[in-house]
């Protein structure tokens, strides 16, 4: 895929995001508004505060500008961490916070400690699963 990737630069690690790009040859572009969002062929939402991210993509009209544009097929997503619960059809326990809802899983934020403290579980099926 040829084109520019944007990095959802609301809240987070997006600066982290971006220059991982830089150093790929990829060409990146910080994403804080609607209009950010023409000419992107991928839009990657870095790890942060979920609540935040989808308080802050709401008010800033960018949660129905993405989904609209993924619907289309027209845009690529990847989520880290607290993007990609942003990305989520369902999030455990919270089912009024603020999400894209594009991806088909349900995910569970930490409720207690850092993210340093989280550790591998069970995913219904039986099979691992590991915060990332």
């Amino acid at each position: 895929m040829r084109g520019v990737v944007g990095v959802l630069a609301l809240q987070g690690d997006f600066r982290e995001h971006k220059e991982a790009l830089k150093r790929l040859g990829i060409e990146a572009k910080e994403v804080r508004k609607v209009k950010d969002l023409e000419g992107l062929k991928a839009l990657i939402v870095p790890g942060g505060e979920s609540t935040t991210i989808g308080k802050l993509a709401r008010e800033y009209g960018l949660e129905e500008a993405v989904r609209r544009r993924v619907e289309e097929g027209t845009l690529a997503l990847f989520g880290t961490c607290a993007g990609a619960i942003w990305l989520a059809r369902e999030i455990l326990g919270y089912p009024e916070q603020p999400r894209l809802g594009v991806l088909d899983a349900a995910v569970e934020r930490i409720k207690d400690g850092t993210i340093t403290a989280a550790n591998a579980s069970q995913i219904s099926d039986g099979a691992a699963g590991v915060l990332i």
